[in-house]
C-alpha cells in the first residue's frame, strides 16, 4: 500500500454511503446460511462446486489442497507456491469449506489449513463481502469451518497462521517440500522482484475469474480509500458484538489453533 494510500481519510459522506449500501438483504444472508449449511457435508457441497468452479475442486490428479476461512492469505500462499514450484502442481483451493478438506482428507490428499485471528478475518472479509453478509454471519461461518476442521484427524492435516504465509513463506515452502515433497524451490519472499512476481499471478488469477479490467483485492497494491471506508464500518459491527458468544466462541477456536511451520 502506498503512503498516500496508508493516509487517506475516507470523508462523512463516504463513510455514509458505506453504511447505506452495505446492509445485506435477509434473502442474500439466508441464502449465505444455507450455503454454510451445506458446506460442511462433501456429498453435498462438492458437486455444486465442481458445477461452478471445476478447477479448484480435488480431481484425480490433485496433489495438494490449500483450504482456509476466506482472507487469512489464501491467494497470496497459492501464488506464493506456484511461483515456487518447479514444475506444475495440480492444487486444490479456495472453496473456504471444511466439506473441501474432509473430501481431501478422504483420498489421503496433503492438506495444508490456513487461519487467522477473528477479529481480523472477518473485518478484511466484511471489506470485500460487506453486501452479502454481516460480521455476525461472518463469525458464525469462522466458527463452522475452523470446529469442523478441528473434529477431523488431524495428524492428516497441516495448518499455517494468516502471518506464517504473509511474513515467513520461504518457511512454509520448506515446510511444505519436507513434509509433503511437494516440488518447490525456497525463495526470498522480501526480494522485490520476487515478491511482484507473486502479485502478478494474483492480478492475472482476477483477470481469469472476473475479466480484463480486474485486480486482486488481496494485492495490497490497490487498496483505495473505500476500501478502508469499508474496513471502518465493519470495525464498527466487530465493536458492536464485543460480547456476542459467536465472536467469544471464535477467538476460543483461534486460541486452540497451532502451526506447523516453524
Amino acid at each position: 500500500m502506498s503512503t498516500m494510500q496508508m493516509d487517506a481519510q475516507p470523508s462523512a459522506e463516504l463513510m455514509e454511503r458505506i453504511r447505506r449500501e452495505n446492509t445485506p438483504p435477509l434473502k442474500r444472508r439466508m441464502m449465505r446460511r444455507v450455503r454454510s449449511a451445506v458446506s460442511t457435508i462433501p456429498a453435498l457441497y462438492i458437486p455444486l462446486r465442481r458445477r461452478r468452479r471445476p478447477e479448484s475442486v480435488i480431481v484425480p490428479e490433485t496433489e495438494f489442497l490449500l483450504e482456509g476461512y476466506p482472507r487469512c492469505g489464501n491467494t497470496w500462499a497459492l501464488m506464493a507456491l506456484r511461483h515456487a514450484a518447479t514444475r506444475p502442481v495440480e492444487m486444490a483451493h479456495h472453496s473456504h469449506a471444511a466439506a473441501h478438506v474432509i473430501y481431501g482428507l478422504q483420498r489421503s490428499i496433503p492438506t495444508l489449513v490456513l487461519y487467522r485471528a477473528p477479529d481480523a478475518a472477518v473485518r478484511s472479509l466484511l471489506a470485500m463481502n460487506a453486501r452479502n453478509m454481516t460480521a455476525l454471519d461472518a463469525y458464525r461461518e469462522y466458527v463452522l469451518f475452523y470446529e469442523t476442521v478441528l473434529k477431523q484427524p488431524l495428524d492428516k492435516l497441516a495448518f499455517a497462521s494468516f502471518e506464517d504465509v504473509t511474513q515467513r513463506i520461504e518457511r512454509v515452502v520448506i515446510f511444505l517440500r519436507d513434509r509433503f515433497g511437494l516440488p518447490l524451490a525456497p525463495f526470498d519472499a522480501e526480494d522485490p522482484e520476487e515478491k511482484a512476481a507473486v502479485f502478478a499471478l494474483m492480478d492475472a488469477r482476477a483477470v481469469e475469474l472476473r475479466g480484463s479490467d480486474a485486480v486482486s483485492r488481496s494485492n495490497p497494491n490497490h487498496y483505495d480509500v473505500e476500501q478502508i471506508a469499508l474496513k471502518r464500518h465493519a470495525d464498527e459491527q466487530i465493536a458492536a458484538l464485543a460480547d456476542h458468544p459467536l465472536r467469544k466462541r471464535a477467538q476460543e477456536i483461534f486460541a486452540d489453533l497451532t502451526s506447523d511451520i516453524t
